[in-house]
């Protein structure tokens, strides 16, 4: 309750980027609670778009509620299995499982349904930054190939600029497992994206980095025919210092709490 960690905190950015692009039909891979959703579904209300869910296990009272609604539809499976079903996507949001073989794939099929289906990509990734960025989160482990998988506890937690595991720190205190080491070849969301960037599409994307919340990065085609515009939206946040500072003491005053939680402060 003390962290801020939705990508819907980054609606008053990517709002108006689906409004210039005229985005109808959106696809969100992790709703979670349903935060994020409920955005999206407000803009696809008001603009006669459709969204598209892909989560294995969305929250049961979120889903519930939503499952009538003719603008919305729900993929109870893993994005790995789905993605290559669905057509005709405008805009992605990729917010699911935060490791490198889970990211590095999911932007490879994105990639090739929007060539199949004559679509420019354009991805909205969240937790680009610490502590995802260079370091693998796992939700179900036994769901990464073990030639992928990196050595990883459920028990101990990560603080920045450390490699390596500690007790305390944040950590996911059962619902996730992080990587012992950050950093390294094929490791982390930041990772699986430069690695998706360099393998041949180097020529046609352009990735922007935005601090804040855990870090957001935006991929989108170099032939979209609002990239121009779609940079001059986003690029006055991309990289920002002031951003990154407040970031940085945002981390900071969460980790400082947790470290009083643990010693019964």
């Amino acid at each position: 309750m003390f962290l801020i960690h939705s990508m819907a905190h980054f609606s008053s950015i990517y709002l108006p980027v689906l409004k210039m692009t005229g985005a109808r039909k959106i696809c969100e891979i992790g709703s979670e609670l349903g935060g994020n959703t409920s955005i999206l579904l407000e803009y696809a209300d008001e603009n006669h778009g459709h969204i598209i869910c892909i989560d294995p296990c969305p929250d049961n009272n979120f889903y519930e509620k939503l499952i009538n609604k003719e603008n919305i539809s729900f993929i109870k499976d893993k994005s790995l299995n789905a993605i290559f079903n669905i057509d005709c996507i405008d805009v992605w949001f990729v917010d699911g499982d935060h490791n490198w073989y889970t990211v590095f794939n999911e932007l490879s099929l994105i990639d090739k349904v929007s060539k199949r289906d004559g679509k420019p990509f354009l991805a909205f990734v969240h937790d680009v930054d610490w502590p995802s960025g260079r370091r693998d989160l796992y939700y179900d482990p036994s769901s990464i190939p073990e030639n992928f998988l990196h050595d990883y506890s459920w028990e101990l937690g990560t603080v920045p600029e450390q490699a390596d595991l500690i007790s305390g720190g944040f950590r996911g205190a059962g619902a996730f497992a992080w990587a012992h080491q950050s950093g390294g070849e094929k490791n982390g969301v930041r990772t699986a994206i430069e690695d998706f960037i360099a393998d041949g599409r180097v020529d046609e994307v352009e990735f922007l980095s935005i601090p804040g919340v855990f870090g957001l990065g935006v991929i989108v085609s170099k032939n979209h025919p609002f990239l121009e515009e779609i940079k001059s939206l986003l690029e006055p946040f991309a990289n920002n210092p002031l951003l990154i500072d407040l970031e940085k003491n945002r981390l900071e005053n969460y980790l400082e709490l947790i470290r009083r939680q643990d010693e019964g402060n």
